[in-house]
């Protein structure tokens, strides 16, 4: 390219300069000329309105009752469950696929032969599973997470999902044999005071409290006080349970006594029937309640509000 060309590009963009500049005066300088001159960052910022919730969320207003929630309202299929010795006939099958939900720690310290431990989410990602027959098994405790999970594996497209009928306990309690050596079964069911409240909220549980611990009647949802600690009252409760119980399944007797009970005798006295038991005192159990409707409050109310802030 000659002068004539480089000199001629030069104009070009000189003239587009002159240009972009004049619209931009153009267009910049009404608005200057309403806006107060700004000496600074913080003058800037005093002209900007504060936002009405900016200190406060909507929802952050003081709760009315306890924030100690209830457990979700999602229906447990109990129809999942099977019996310890039902399992044992189906263990002769190929196609009996063992789930232990256990954590790796329980696991490793006894299981049933041949099963695999992992966790129902793990799980559902598996569908060279999808046509097996398979069966969660857990600790016995919070098991109607159990049976939730096996309504989902279920619509997710696992064609027979089981639930073991008290878990690993129920599984020893009836005779059967396991890979590792398992602590007593008495050890295995006994319950903490938040495992108690999780018990307490399954509908298809039944708590019974022996008149040691009858202050807990009251704190226990859909509880029965015994009027006696004979086994042959706590039968009694368990057929007038069934009797008038719309679930399908007794999923578990819960327990609430001090520490003479004979455990042995228990379990031959409900049979067939998971038991949990706690045998810790009513004070540790309140505290526990106590301490958690204190952290749901403060999250009910957010977090601590700046001075300044509107109300």
């Amino acid at each position: 390219m000659g002068c004539d060309g480089v000199a001629m590009r030069q104009h070009t963009y000189g003239l587009m300069i002159v240009v972009g500049a004049l619209f931009f005066s153009w267009t910049i300088t009404p608005v200057l000329a309403q806006s107060p001159p700004v000496t600074s960052v913080r003058d800037a910022l005093k002209s900007i309105k504060q936002f009405d919730d900016s200190c406060t969320r909507k929802d952050a207003s003081e709760p009315k009752t306890s924030a100690f929630v209830q457990v979700a309202d999602v229906k447990p299929d109990m129809s999942c469950a099977i019996a310890p010795m039902d399992l044992a006939h189906h263990l002769q099958s190929a196609d009996t696929v063992l789930v232990d939900t256990r954590s790796a720690t329980d696991f490793t310290g006894f299981h049933i032969d041949g099963a695999m431990n992992i966790s129902p989410s793990e799980l559902r990602s598996k569908t060279f599973l999808i046509k097996k027959s398979v069966v969660l098994m857990g600790n016995g405790k919070a098991e109607r997470e159990q049976y939730i999970d096996c309504k989902r594996l279920k619509s997710n497209g696992f064609k027979q999902v089981k639930v073991l009928h008290g878990g690993m306990p129920s599984w020893l309690a009836s005779g059967q044999a396991v890979l590792g050596l398992a602590p007593n079964i008495a050890q295995l069911t006994r319950l903490t005071p938040s495992e108690l409240w999780i018990e307490s909220q399954f509908e298809s549980n039944l708590v019974l409290v022996t008149s040691s611990q009858k202050v807990l009647q009251s704190q226990l949802k859909n509880s029965v006080l015994l009027s006696d600690e004979n086994p042959k009252t706590i039968q009694k409760a368990i057929e007038n349970y069934r009797k008038h119980s719309k679930s399908e399944v007794l999923a578990a007797v819960v327990l609430v006594s001090d520490k003479g009970q004979d455990f042995q005798t228990l379990i031959q006295t409900i049979k067939t029937v998971p038991l949990l038991v706690y045998y810790e005192t009513a004070e540790a159990f309140a505290q526990y309640v106590a301490q958690q409707n204190a952290v749901w409050m403060a999250q009910a109310r957010g977090p601590k509000q700046p001075s300044g802030c509107k109300r």
